[in-house]
């Protein structure tokens, strides 16, 4: 396998199977990554990172390393000339994640620092280092709105900040905090995978009537007054009732015709030679002369998908004749598609927000929280907690 281009088929030397070469990717690693915690899925990754605006050259800050799948996508956005900066509370992750970046090559993209960003435990923030420096932060954390000041503290004007959460309270939460912190053009999105079943059909087309009746339908639509049109949609109960209706007077009784589809009726019927007026095909779904060698076809067609003739496939409208001398309906083969009965369940919440230009709502947040403190000063990740307790 060492050496064998991308895409090559290698067989194994003791077995009958096989396997292809296929080149790394973080779609591919997401699938074999060690699952230390739940990974953001691809199909969230693509969305994150394309509403994010990351590109080649951006710097972005993560908050939540966890098993690295959401860091490895960023850097492939990012590449060559970005940084990613991501930050695990849990030193034996974060520990674990550095090494797996290293044996990836993808040590000169990314820096994994050890660290609670929320301030639950030590100092909080992403560091003095990166203020002002984000491009785009994404926040994957158990209290995101605890990391918010911190947000908007590293981000650039006008840049973006995304918050992966799986319940609703936590967006409520976060959201409460964001606007509280100037952030503006709030917006949260489910996405679900709905997979579609593909599978090919053999559809009967509809019989519009003989020539004939197209011609008298066109000559209707142009004349000045509408002429009149049947209407029959009869059930199978009631088709001897409708086809007795419609066919002429006779001293021999013909067999019921069923009545499926809406036809125009010329103007005065068809004169069968008896000086009664029929309704002929155009009208009742069969030929005008009960004597006409297609009068006992119109009533029974064969099946069609029984019926060796090419022409039970066609694709246009129009009776076709077997090579037995029998009418067959014509088809058409299509391909359709319907939802599959099950589809993956909820994942997480993606909600997204654009940092204001001005300061002063930040300024001002931190000023009110600061003096709700008993004398002392009260960091914004302290004040943060103690709203979150009362």
């Amino acid at each position: 396998m060492i050496g064998q281009p991308y895409g090559s088929k290698v067989f194994s030397r003791s077995t009958k199977g096989f396997i292809y070469v296929l080149s790394p990717t973080p779609e591919l690693w997401s699938t074999v990554v060690p699952n230390r915690t739940q990974i953001v899925q691809p199909s969230d990754q693509s969305f994150v990172i394309f509403r994010l605006d990351m590109k080649p050259g951006d710097t972005v800050i993560e908050s939540g390393t966890g098993s690295g799948a959401m860091s490895t996508a960023i850097m492939r956005a990012i590449a060559p000339t970005g940084h990613l900066h991501t930050f695990e509370f849990n030193e034996a992750r974060a520990d674990r994640a550095r090494a797996e970046f290293v044996k990836n090559g993808l040590a000169s993209l990314v820096t994994v620092k050890h660290r609670d960003v929320c301030g639950r435990e030590g100092e909080g923030g992403f560091g003095d280092q990166l203020n002002g420096k984000a491009d785009a932060i994404f926040l994957d954390l158990p209290e995101p709105w605890l990391a918010v000041p911190h947000a908007h503290a590293a981000l650039k004007p006008n840049k973006k900040v995304c918050s992966y959460s799986p319940c609703v309270e936590q967006v409520q939460r976060t959201c409460t905090v964001l606007r509280e912190w100037g952030f503006h053009s709030l917006a949260t999105v489910e996405l679900r995978i709905r997979p579609y079943q593909l599978y090919e059909a053999d559809l009967d087309l509809p019989d519009w009537g003989s020539s004939t009746a197209t011609a008298a339908a066109a000559a209707a639509d142009a004349a000045p007054a509408p002429a009149p049109v049947l209407e029959a949609m009869a059930v199978e109960s009631e088709a001897s009732t409708d086809a007795a209706a419609c066919e002429a007077p006779s001293e021999t009784a013909s067999p019921p015709v069923r009545l499926g589809v809406k036809r125009p009726r010329p103007e005065g019927g068809e004169d069968d030679g008896t000086g009664a007026e029929t309704l002929g095909a155009e009208g009742c779904g069969r030929p005008a002369s009960r004597g006409s060698p297609d009068a006992s076809d119109a009533r029974a067609s064969p099946d069609p998908r029984a019926s060796p003739n090419p022409s039970s496939r066609a694709g246009g409208g129009g009776d076709g004749v077997g090579e037995d001398g029998k009418k067959v309906v014509p088809m058409r083969h299509v391909l359709t598609a319907k939802p599959a009965p099950n589809m993956r369940g909820h994942t997480a919440f993606l909600t997204f927000a654009i940092r204001g230009t001005s300061d002063a709502a930040g300024r001002k947040r931190t000023e009110g929280k600061a003096a709700e403190g008993s004398g002392g000063d009260v960091g914004v990740a302290d004040a943060s907690a103690a709203a979150a307790a009362a």
